[in-house]
């Protein structure tokens, strides 16, 4: 696979005047990631997070599409974009999405292919608006500070550390105590100071303890998104 080291820095729709719905988050830092809020069709519920990376695409681990358990595919999902709880967010889509993703779970939970990616048939992003993306090299992402956030016991939480690459698919940090819990599919970024945007790397997929996991961004991912339609422009 071809290795690039910014693939994509995707410009992100930052508007003047958000619709205003909640009180506590308007920032697109955090109103671009949604509470997510799943229904399998085994009958399987869980509660994850996923990132819009494009106007109408989102990024989020694949165990909130297909159940790690049942291999069952999503049933519904209510998206909550800038959740503090779900009668305090910015923006809520419970509507039609189609979405791909790239694990198996029949034998098992197996976190290396553990990502999968959302397409809206409308702009969702033109009111979240949305993270940058750049599939790095090895080389680049060792030893980066990376951020992340999430959701844990309903209210958001955020985390940060040095990354290690575990191989071509994933890389890892030690979480924070505070962030142990969270729920998965979450982005992992670069936010630099002086960094306008936001920059996903990874998906926060899973974890061993302290040591958190993340799916990487890869060239295969980002092309598919285009090819099925997502607008990164």
């Amino acid at each position: 696979m071809r290795k690039f080291a910014c693939l994509c820095l995707t410009l992100m729709l930052l508007l003047a005047a958000f619709p205003a719905q909640a009180s506590t988050y308007t920032n697109m830092r955090e109103t671009a990631i949604a509470y997510m809020d799943i229904t399998f069709a085994c009958g399987c519920k869980r509660t994850g997070a996923g990132t819009m990376v494009a106007v109408n695409g989102m990024l989020t681990a694949g165990h909130n599409l297909v159940c790690h358990t049942h291999n069952k595919k999503v049933k519904t999902c209510a998206f909550y974009f800038g959740y503090a709880s779900k009668s305090d967010y910015y923006y809520k889509y419970n509507d039609s999405f189609t979405y791909t993703y790239y694990c198996d779970f029949s034998n098992g939970y197996a976190s290396k292919d553990d990502i999968g990616y959302i397409k809206f048939p409308t702009d969702v992003g033109k009111r979240t608006g949305w993270y940058a993306t750049s599939v790095e090299s090895d080389s680049d992402l060792s030893w980066e500070h990376c951020h992340t956030q999430g959701f844990k016991n309903g209210s958001r939480v955020y985390d940060w550390g040095v990354v290690t690459v575990a191989d071509a698919r994933q890389i890892t940090w030690t979480r924070s105590s505070s962030f142990q819990g969270c729920c998965e599919g979450g982005p992992l970024y670069y936010d630099y100071e002086g960094l306008e945007f936001p920059v996903l790397v990874a998906v926060y997929t899973s974890y061993d303890g302290a040591t958190g996991y993340a799916r990487r961004l890869t060239n295969q991912i980002f092309n598919d998104m285009k090819q099925s339609g997502v607008n990164f422009n």
